[in-house]
């Protein structure tokens, strides 16, 4: 796609190679999904990244949370009491 709107800032920044966080994030969230599918869409990335470490992948449980996020995926949060009405 060559704009000619585009400043040379950013047409240098496209041509630029993919940084290393960025391609590490590409590998691990096709494994985050399957993960994800697996648990019923429930596994948020508290229980994501052990799953992760069982598959000897190593990455920082914000790294995950960070690509969940990115990605739109989300846990269930437990609901941790009946809710209280008052009449």
């Amino acid at each position: 796609m060559n704009a000619p709107h585009l400043t040379a800032r950013v047409r240098t920044r496209r041509r630029r190679p993919k940084s290393a966080r960025c391609m590490r994030g590409e590998r691990t969230i096709g494994h985050i999904h399957c993960i994800h599918a697996a648990s019923g869409k429930t596994y948020g990335a508290r229980r994501t990244h052990p799953q992760l470490r069982r598959k000897d992948l190593a990455a920082a449980r914000r790294a995950i949370e960070r690509l969940m996020r990115e990605d739109g995926l989300e846990g269930v949060v437990p609901r941790t009491a009946a809710p209280h009405h008052h009449s």
